[in-house]
């Protein structure tokens, strides 16, 4: 998963989900912080995840199974 910090204040979560299961506890994870989810985007298999050109957006990059 990466987050990245946007200009107008909101932070964009981006990164595969394997399955329906995974989906419904991350929204959980999301829902027990007390973070507004303001939008969900499904992509098509394989696409590619358009990622930020801006260099003053702070980014996270975790591997998968790693906690932050």
């Amino acid at each position: 998963m990466t987050l990245t910090a946007e200009d107008d204040g909101t932070t964009a979560i981006r990164g595969p989900v394997v399955d329906q299961a995974a989906l419904h506890g991350l929204l959980q994870k999301l829902r027990d912080l007390g973070i507004t989810l303001l939008s969900l985007t499904q992509l098509a298999p394989g696409a590619a995840i358009e990622q930020p050109n801006s260099l003053h957006n702070r980014t996270r990059h975790n591997p998968p199974g790693a906690s932050s």
